[in-house]
């Protein structure tokens, strides 16, 4: 969500002509009724709100449009600010971002399969899949239909939701493997908790815990709206660490399963207790999130 805000405006680069977006999909591996979607939504409450007022505003200015006469009227206002979309299609995405600022929005989903089942709706004449995978890159998409094309550009699109073990295994791992090939589920940011019992108290979420992410969430809209774009340039001390440290992790890749090196990619596993954090394939999102702690923690960049 912290990358929907940011979007386009902050990137962060390794090293010359090697540019990071900061694009994450995170995925929650989990059974039914293991409270999946209510903790997602229970973080998005500013993009919701964002969304509403967003649409209101949207509506109010659309009547005072409708209500001039026609010669009188100018263009059309132009559609609300997308903060967040719940049905996974180009088409709508494209028309999000027509007008957005940032290109920053977040895909939230109850049920994470439709990352690959809308990727296949145009089965008869191909899918979306490539274009999912050069949004993940931050590069430019461009989808050819049956007498129309669209163009992506300029999207920093992130996904979160939930989805079961079984259906996990039969999306990802259907059609003969194929989006384990091409590398579409070693892009994704998964963890996963066993069923376990949690005693029913009468604790709750604290409202200052709740306060503070949503204020923290507010501040990276206003930024994200207002700062010119920003990319990190890691120094001479900085990138001697991110390469030691991303040849140590290279090192370890032939110990492993062929089947889990596209998520070690030059990355690996890391255990935190129970959860099980995959690191990507080319570890891409691993990358990001490294490069953003360098960047914070160390002040080891130069912002261009």
């Amino acid at each position: 969500m912290i990358g929907g805000a940011i979007g386009r405006n902050y990137a962060v680069t390794p090293k010359k002509n090697w540019i990071e977006p900061l694009i994450f999909w995170a995925i929650d591996i989990r059974d039914s009724g293991e409270g999946k979607s209510p903790a997602m939504w229970s973080l998005a409450d500013v993009l919701v709100r964002n969304q509403s007022d967003a649409n209101d505003y949207h509506e109010m200015k659309f009547k005072e449009w409708k209500s001039q006469k026609p010669k009188d009227r100018g263009d059309e206002p132009p559609p609300p600010r997308g903060y967040f979309i719940t049905e996974l299609t180009l088409e709508g995405l494209r028309t999000d971002l027509n007008y957005h600022p940032t290109g920053g929005v977040v895909v939230m989903l109850d049920e994470a399969s439709a990352l690959i089942s809308g990727q296949n709706q145009y089965k008869n004449k191909g899918t979306d899949r490539e274009a999912w995978l050069k949004l993940y890159d931050g590069k430019p998409a461009r989808i050819a239909r049956a007498g129309s094309s669209i163009m992506i550009k300029d999207a920093r699109v992130q996904i979160v939701g939930g989805i079961q073990p079984e259906i996990f295994i039969d999306t990802f791992g259907g059609e003969n493997g194929k989006y384990l090939s091409d590398g579409t589920v070693f892009r994704c940011l998964f963890t996963h908790l066993p069923p376990c019992h949690y005693e029913l108290t009468r604790e709750d979420w604290g409202d200052s815990n709740r306060e503070t992410w949503n204020h923290i969430l507010k501040l990276v809209y206003n930024w994200g709206d207002n700062a010119e774009p920003i990319k990190a340039i890691l120094d001479e001390k900085a990138q001697s660490r991110f390469i030691d440290w991303r040849n140590s992790l290279d090192n370890m890749k032939p110990q492993l399963p062929k089947i889990i090196r596209g998520f070690w990619g030059i990355g690996k596993f890391v255990v935190y207790g129970a959860f099980a954090k995959s690191q990507s394939s080319h570890f891409f999102w691993l990358t990001r999130f490294y490069l953003m702690i360098l960047d914070k923690s160390h002040h080891c960049c130069t912002i261009v």
